[in-house]
């Protein structure tokens, strides 16, 4: 039997964006695990009974890592400003998550790793992905959602790994942007106007090209949408947070369904 391991960040992430993939994998035979590195925290009792109940829909095995998100282990608010905007990568927390992840890949003996991109910015996602550029070839990515759904995020993610042209933007367009990607209830109204021009400022500074970089779409029948959206749904109290509701079926509805289909993102990454 082979293995797909897909690595989430926290304790949603993987499932927010991979559900269908995941499906697609159990139907084909595979065994699928989601190694969820940055569980502790305030929540994180509420959160493992969450993401229980999500790969119970799935039929998903858990790995927990364990380590402390970022509010915790830096002591800072759990805000888009502290998260984002001033948050940097240690590189001797990535070198240890990619350590346990190497070892996590060993004994499960994954034939395939799913990682994060890093679209949004957040601290966590990006350790994750520094991390995984150390472990096997055989390492895929997928498009984080609900951060996917904003151009300026992917925008933004695309000029950070591939270079590109600088962009302009104004902020209404940006406000406008997080709103409709179901990102609006992330950045709070007291930090909101400098989150908004500091996003502006980002698109439009010089980016140097690491990698080369193609997104692309992976198709899922509609037979599977309830299936997943089952499993998104289960995590409750991160969509509060995210969204600012606990039903994600209008947005993913909106963002992710097209002619008697739906879609998820992989990304391609290769050398320049």
């Amino acid at each position: 039997m082979k293995t797909t391991l897909f690595v989430s960040p926290h304790f949603d992430d993987a499932v927010l964006s991979c559900a269908g993939t995941m499906i697609a994998r159990r139907a084909a035979g595979h065994r699928v695990i989601v190694c969820s590195v940055f569980t502790r925290g305030p929540s994180e009792r509420a959160r493992s009974i969450e993401d229980q109940e999500a790969l119970g829909h799935l039929d998903a095995e858990p790995r927990v890592l364990g380590l402390a998100d970022a509010p915790t282990r830096e002591r800072v608010p759990a805000s888009f400003e502290s998260l984002v905007l001033h948050a940097r990568v240690r590189r001797t927390l990535a070198r240890e998550v990619g350590s346990r992840l190497a070892r996590t890949i060993r004994e499960t003996r994954a034939d395939e790793v799913w990682l994060p991109l890093g679209i949004g910015g957040h601290v966590d996602h990006l350790t994750v992905f520094e991390a995984g550029l150390a472990l096997a070839p055989r390492r895929r990515y997928y498009v984080e959602r609900p951060y996917g759904f904003v151009p300026l995020f992917r925008a933004l993610r695309g000029r950070e790994l591939a270079g590109g042209a600088r962009r302009a933007i104004d902020v209404p367009r940006i406000e406008t942007q997080l709103t409709l990607g179901g990102c609006g209830a992330m950045v709070s109204a007291s930090e909101r106007t400098g989150v908004l021009e500091a996003l502006r400022r980002r698109l439009a500074r010089p980016a140097v090209a690491r990698f080369t970089l193609r997104f692309v779409a992976i198709h899922h029948p509609i037979s599977r949408w309830r299936r997943a959206m089952e499993a998104i749904a289960a995590y409750r109290s991160q969509l509060v947070w995210l969204l600012g509701s606990a039903d994600p079926s209008r947005l993913w509805r909106a963002h992710a369904r097209r002619d008697g289909h739906w879609l998820e993102h992989e990304a391609r990454l290769g050398d320049r």
